[in-house]
């Protein structure tokens, strides 16, 4: 076994240094996460299943490869960076989960008819309650979530799931209505939609089964959670423009310019920018909020810490945004 440890820091547009202010953790048994995501891969071929979904009906991309974004055993182990604490058997589950969400977050995302991504967060949502789905498309996500997540946590899981689904429901909503949101509402919305909540509670239910959920609900965490949520948003924000900007993924790099420039938005112009400065606010308030709970609610804070810290390590090395 090997802990280690790494920065997580990238240029910003103005040659400042942007990341998370503490390094990522990598679980001591990183390899052995990636060899049973690799072996659960193979029992369910989740490319194959998923690409389904994108061929039943149109597509904003004509041919959809999970393979081809990075969503391998070896990114489900970088997402398990955000769980260090937690038993192996528990990491490689969060491994496991990690890569069919992101694969399915993704192929959401490409849809052209939002009622297909309804239905996708519907059902997925069904499997959280402990329903079941009779579709085989989610027989890994099911898998995944029993190992995952404890009867007696599925309602606390599920409420946090309905918020992400619901984040995400509202992104589709304003890109078919063509009028972004300010800044503000955005980053109330994006922070759910990014699933920023939903990792925190799932490191901490991996810790401790019985985990005091009204502590997770309390005001002074929620208020950390917000704004760890939204200064998290934006460091995604800023990969995917970056990435927006060298290769061909010009929706999110709209987006972004569309609401940080507002009515002076002008597609050939950087939003890099104006996204840093709405970010160097966000991470005054982040660190605020971190500090009012740092004695009251030192597990909770800690498990803020790692899990942004392990999905931003996991973003910042997948194919996806690079």
């Amino acid at each position: 076994m090997n802990t280690r440890t790494y920065p997580i820091q990238f240029d910003g547009p103005t040659g400042t240094v942007i990341g998370w202010p503490w390094p990522v953790t990598l679980h001591p048994d990183h390899e052995q996460i990636t060899a049973g995501t690799q072996a659960w891969l193979s029992r369910f071929p989740v490319s194959e299943w998923l690409s389904r979904f994108a061929t039943s009906e149109p597509t904003t991309s004509p041919v959809y490869d999970p393979r081809e974004r990075g969503y391998t055993a070896e990114a489900g182990a970088l997402w398990a960076a955000m769980t260090p604490d937690a038993p192996t058997s528990y990491a490689t589950a969060i491994s496991d989960f990690m890569v069919y969400w992101a694969i399915l977050d993704d192929l959401v995302d490409s849809f052209t008819d939002p009622n297909k991504a309804r239905y996708i967060l519907a059902e997925l949502l069904e499997v959280i309650r402990g329903n079941g789905s009779g579709d085989e498309q989610f027989a890994p996500f099911v898998d995944a979530s029993d190992r995952m997540v404890r009867p007696e946590q599925r309602s606390v899981f599920a409420e946090e799931f309905a918020k992400y689904g619901h984040g995400v429901q509202q992104i589709i909503d304003i890109e078919a209505a063509g009028r972004p949101p300010a800044i503000e509402e955005y980053l109330d919305i994006r922070r759910f939609e990014i699933g920023a909540d939903l990792t925190v509670l799932l490191d901490l239910l991996g810790q401790d089964a019985h985990f005091a959920t009204d502590q997770f609900y309390s005001d002074p965490v929620q208020n950390a959670l917000e704004h760890c949520g939204k200064y998290f948003a934006l460091c995604v924000d800023m990969i995917l423009t970056w990435k927006a900007r060298h290769n061909s993924d010009g929706k999110r790099f709209t987006n972004a310019a569309r609401i940080v420039q507002g009515p002076d938005w002008d597609p050939h112009r950087d939003p890099s920018p104006e996204i840093e400065a709405v970010l160097r606010t966000e991470e005054k308030l982040m660190h605020l909020a971190l500090e009012r709970i740092e004695e009251s609610h030192p597990v909770i804070r800690k498990a803020i810490i790692q899990t942004t810290a392990g999905a931003l390590y996991g973003i910042r090395n997948l194919t996806r945004y690079r």
